[in-house]
């Protein structure tokens, strides 16, 4: 019985220490500690690996480029103008006017987004918590190859557990064409014990800087309509441009210097050489996949929308609007989102 006494003060002390550790987050500390006293001791070394928090560099919000924050002209409502100053301090950048253009339609999305991969010059930038091998996603891949044997820069961004379906092929592929690749928070000691449970769920795409894609919708088919059983999807996504898609940049590179490198080794290393301009000139190779080209792109969505996706009555029409964008990781003490919901409503 005594042990019983014991493992009863063992496992209190532990409970004590998580309310301590989750002081701030009363719910959290409820869950763990019924946890706990179901598991006995178990419920505490469930805890440390799936709670334990992380140390990541620049644990805090990204800096922003521009100490520039617009004002909402006089004819917003005195509550637009309460909300807007009550998120000042917790946006990357402040408030920035831009061109919005919401997107709800996950194969519409696709083609919008596909277009400006194919109309980029110089830059694209890809962070996704989800990026299948699907239909959608081997296109999506073979179109990034295709830009970057263009001589157009791609950095790539995965998360660990989202994306640990994405085989090592595909990732060689995107590598041997010269996209540099990055894994958040990847499946392996020392991240797998103290990353387990904070997961980078950002969708965001950025095309010369100057045009970004974010919100609900990852890489693959369930989010196009193409999944068998899941039927039509509804999510939404935005695509920015102007100034106020550099708050996604600014995030995107704290994430890209969070990142570790991928370890997967390439098969070959797909060549450039430079153009009369300074550019790089894919050199001629055979490819492992045929590229799919943009027209074919369109045709082949718009027959495969027709069959199995319900259409959105109109168009996404692009608007003049103010943006705030509010970051949030593991590393930052303060759960500014969270927060966010809170003062805007």
């Amino acid at each position: 019985m005594v042990w019983i006494f014991g493992l009863y003060l063992l496992n209190t002390g532990f409970m004590i220490i998580m309310a301590i550790r989750e002081v701030r987050r009363p719910a959290v500390a409820l869950n763990w500690i019924a946890i706990s006293l179901i598991f006995t001791v178990i419920g505490f070394g469930l805890y440390l690996i799936t709670s334990n928090p992380i140390r990541m560099n620049g644990g805090q919000k990204p800096a922003s480029t521009s100490n520039k924050s617009e004002k909402l002209p006089d004819s917003y409502s005195h509550s637009a103008k309460v909300i807007a100053q009550a998120l000042n301090h917790m946006s990357v950048g402040g408030l920035r006017s831009g061109q919005i253009q919401v997107l709800i339609n996950g194969m519409k999305t696709y083609e919008r987004f596909m277009e400006s991969i194919k109309n980029a010059k110089k830059t694209i930038d890809l962070e996704y918590y989800i990026y299948k091998a699907d239909q959608i996603g081997r296109r999506m891949t073979d179109l990034l190859i295709e830009r970057s044997m263009d001589g157009v820069h791609i950095r790539f961004i995965r998360d660990g557990w989202g994306s640990r379906k994405l085989s090592r092929t595909e990732i060689s592929r995107m590598m041997d064409a010269g996209i540099e690749f990055r894994t958040i928070f990847p499946l392996r000691p020392p991240w797998i014990f103290s990353a387990l449970n904070n997961r980078d769920h950002c969708k965001i795409a950025l095309i010369d800087g100057r045009e970004a894609f974010t919100g609900g919708i990852n890489i693959g088919d369930e989010y196009a309509g193409l999944k068998p059983n899941a039927g039509f999807w509804r999510d939404t996504h935005v695509r920015i441009a102007g100034e106020a898609s550099s708050d996604l940049k600014n995030i995107f590179e704290h994430h890209w210097n969070i990142a570790s490198p991928e370890q997967i080794k390439s098969v070959f290393r797909i060549k450039t050489k430079p153009g009369k301009n300074g550019s790089p000139i894919p050199a001629t190779t055979s490819l492992p996949k045929p590229f799919t080209m943009m027209a074919e792109w369109s045709n082949e969505l718009a027959t495969i929308q027709e069959a199995h996706a319900h259409k959105d009555p109109g168009s996404e029409k692009i608007n003049q609007a103010y943006v705030q964008t509010v970051e949030g990781n593991p590393g930052i003490p303060t759960p500014f989102i969270r927060e966010a919901y809170f003062r805007g409503c």
